[in-house]
């Protein structure tokens, strides 16, 4: 800000060659001559003490004498393009032919800023001219020119203030002012952004210096920030560490022979890289202190060399300290921890040197503790054994308490349940006996009576009473059928299919024997034995007995097939018969269809009737089981 010095390297001595001016930004031309930029005019120094005025070396320079330059590139042997400093853009000076032409904002290929912050030549020989809120990439063989705009992939704002780039190899460096730094692809698309958040100590950014591929030094307004892009680890440096100060300048910074040279407020600093290599030394990590919190007060427990501890029921929380012995940072110092039963995955903690611990079931837990020194190097994990000694009810012996109540309880339930399906098959059996004993021998008492009347009555010659009596014993024998069928389904004993199939093989054999009708009945073996419920069985059975009895009485068949199968959770019974068939349009006069319909849906079964006219009839249950 206030002149120009020169620093005598042997001595450390430093001394003002020329005052009362700012001087910002000086290269050394091809020729030897080394041209300085101040505030207001562009200057030739040679040593030890000369200042020249530029035009007078280099007439070309006439028209731009005053203009203030920030950068410098060389294109080739005869070009250099030297970045302004105030808001021209680029100068493109061409030193063989003596003359000066503008890269800026209204060129044939144009910037999208004439704000220029610096120039940078590549490895490519491409020229990357870095703006506030964009960066272009000029291409000297053929002056194209490329703008570019970035955004953070995170939250899509723009990233601006571009104040620096270097490269590595594969990669590109931004120094974006305010975001940190950016990395780019050789295509130019950002692959990560180092900031703040990620360790830097402040996200202003001004000068990137490569040591090498996994190593860069960047100046801030907050210190300097040495970057491991290969372990993702950042170490920060301040006055502390010997700095000049705090903070940087955004155009102050060089590297040469291993040395950077930066500055800013208050001086300047000369950093050898050599001295700041790598912390290859893990820290030493120890637990030293577990505070115990009960709801009786609290513990203090202190040993660098403890190895386990209990923790009583009535434990609140515990709070564990422990420590990672770093000589050479120890402020960046960084922990992680994990408790190997519940999570295999490392916790970090950051520089916090302690964790609490609570709401832990009862058992015995291996905490383990790991620390990393400033470079990212980890220790071996250290390991705490802690018991959790558990609360009255979470005991093995109240766990087993209860589980022997449960298990009465259970047991109880079961065998109440038991003596409910004993009484209820006791109640059927009762039930099915009074009915064959007391009704059905009254009924076959009615038959047998009103048959002895009509014996009676032809004797005597009296039809009408005679037809009477003919209505009361067919009523009377189907009533007795019915019965018998009802008897049948109520016993327990007949809870089986095979038990249905034999009553209803008997029933089918003697119905079409009759009335000359063959009989193919087909029932698979693995059906047989499943057990129906008493609604299943009668239901069922009284569709099938129904489809037998209609296919004998009204069919005209001359076969009549009884079919019984079970596909997994299904059973499939199917009455068919190769009669005369029946329209099944037309309304029936009889309910049998209807009762049949209603008995499959109160057992849940799916029923189908098909009737060709001289085909037959089929009528088909489907009945699903769980």
């Amino acid at each position: 800000e206030d002149g120009f010095y020169r620093v005598d390297n042997s001595s450390g001595h430093i001394s003002q060659i020329k005052s009362g001016s700012s001087f910002s930004f000086m290269f050394l031309h091809h020729d030897g001559n080394l041209i300085v930029s101040s505030e207001n005019h562009l200057f030739i120094f040679r040593p030890p003490d000369r200042f020249m005025e530029i035009e007078k070396k280099y007439p070309e320079f006439s028209s731009i004498k005053s203009q203030n330059i920030n950068s410098a590139v060389y294109c080739g042997d005869s070009v250099a393009l030297l970045g302004s400093e105030d808001d021209k853009g680029v100068y493109s000076w061409n030193f063989k032919l003596h003359s000066i032409d503008i890269i800026n904002s209204q060129s044939a290929s144009p910037l999208k800023s004439d704000i220029v912050n610096t120039v940078y030549k590549d490895h490519s020989g491409r020229i990357w001219i870095l703006s506030d809120n964009s960066f272009a990439l000029y291409y000297p063989e053929n002056k194209k020119l490329i703008n570019y705009k970035l955004k953070n992939p995170g939250t899509g704002q723009p990233l601006n203030l571009f104040f620096d780039v270097r490269e590595t190899e594969g990669s590109y460096w931004l120094a974006a002012y305010g975001s940190g730094i950016i990395e780019l692809d050789p295509d130019f698309r950002i692959k990560k952004i180092i900031a703040s958040a990620q360790g830097m100590a402040n996200s202003g950014v001004y000068k990137i210096f490569p040591v090498h591929d996994s190593l860069l030094y960047v100046t801030s307004n907050n210190g300097l920030c040495k970057i491991n892009v290969l372990r993702n680890s950042v170490t920060n440096y301040f006055k502390s560490d010997g700095l000049h100060s705090n903070a940087f300048e955004e155009g102050c910074g060089m590297d040469k022979n291993g040395k950077i040279y930066a500055g800013g407020l208050k001086g300047f600093s000369i950093i050898n890289t050599e001295y700041l290599g790598p912390n290859n030394q893990p820290p030493d990590v120890y637990f030293n202190n577990v505070l115990i919190q009960t709801s009786h007060g609290s513990a203090d427990t202190s040993n660098l060399f403890m190895e386990s501890v209990v923790l009583p029921p009535n434990t609140l929380r515990a709070d564990i300290y422990f420590c990672g012995i770093n000589y050479s940072n120890p402020e960046k110092t960084v922990y992680a921890f994990r408790i190997k039963e519940q999570n295999e995955s490392w916790i970090s903690l950051g520089t916090d040197n302690h964790m609490v611990v609570s709401g832990i079931p009862p058992g015995t837990y291996t905490l383990q503790v790991r620390a990393a020194n400033e470079d990212g190097l980890w220790s071996e994990p250290v390991g705490l054994t802690i018991h959790f000694l558990p609360k009255w009810y979470q005991s093995d012996w109240f766990k087993v308490l209860i589980f022997i109540c449960l298990g009465g309880i259970l047991y109880a339930l079961y065998r109440y349940r038991i003596g409910q399906l004993k009484k209820t098959l006791v109640m059927r059996t009762k039930i099915s006996q009074d009915l064959h004993d007391e009704v059905g021998s009254s009924l076959s008492g009615i038959g047998l009576m009103s048959e002895l009347a009509k014996q009676q009555l032809k004797t005597d010659n009296i039809p009408e009473a005679q037809n009477a009596i003919d209505k009361i014993i067919v009523n009377a024998d189907e009533v007795l059928a019915m019965m018998s069928d009802i008897v049948w389904a109520i016993n327990p004993k007949n809870d089986t299919f095979e038990k249905m199939i034999t009553r209803l093989r008997s029933y089918a054999q003697n119905t079409t024997t009759s009335h000359h009708i063959v009989l193919h009945f087909e029932t698979e073996e693995n059906a047989q034995q499943y057990n129906l419920t008493m609604q299943q069985r009668k239901n069922i059975y009284l569709i099938c007995k129904e489809s037998i009895n209609n296919a004998v009485r009204y069919s005209g068949c001359r076969n009549l097939y009884f079919i019984l199968r079970r596909d997994r959770n299904q059973f499939y019974i199917c009455v068919r018969d190769d009669g005369k068939g029946f329209d099944m349009e037309q309304p029936s006069e009889g309910n049998g269809l209807q009762n049949m319909r209603a008995r499959a849906k109160e057992v849940k079964a799916v029923l189908h009737i098909e009737s060709r006219k001289e085909i037959g009839t089929a009528i088909t249950v489907l009945l699903r089981i769980t």
